[in-house]
């Protein structure tokens, strides 16, 4: 199952953005009041969607100012990767995406898709929070 965020532009540059998501300890920033259990080493990190599951992931893949990417581990329930995609329109401004791959059979893929939606939504939502505050 593949979902996308709502599209976000933020105020700042695609480097500074992509280099604060790549830290996991700034990724537990972004997560809504629905995640409890938060926890990160660094390198990287865990928390339960209630309701939903728990995760464990790690940063990925860091592509400056392009993309960066958290997977999880291999004992987590849901096998996924979370990609934050970013185009920059200035110095000052870039558009922001979350995408959500997760691999989900049929089933599971209908029950999840609105909360695994509503978390990406709001984890681009934070984002753009973050940067406003700066």
């Amino acid at each position: 199952m593949k979902l996308d965020s709502n599209k976000k532009t933020i105020a700042d540059s695609a480097a500074h953005i992509s280099a604060f998501v790549a830290e996991p300890d700034n990724f537990g920033k972004l997560l809504p009041p629905q995640i409890k259990d938060w926890k990160s080493d660094g390198e990287k990190c865990s928390f339960t969607i209630v309701g939903v599951t728990d995760m464990h992931l790690f940063m990925s893949e860091h592509q400056t100012a392009k993309k960066v990417s958290y997977s999880s581990l291999p004992h987590n329930k849901i096998p996924l990767r979370i990609d934050l995609m970013l185009n920059s329109v200035s110095e000052k401004e870039t558009e922001a995406y979350i995408a959500l791959d997760a691999q989900l059979n049929n089933m599971i893929a209908m029950m999840a898709k609105r909360p695994l939606t509503n978390f990406i939504n709001l984890l681009i939502e934070d984002l753009q929070k973050i940067f406003q505050k700066k």
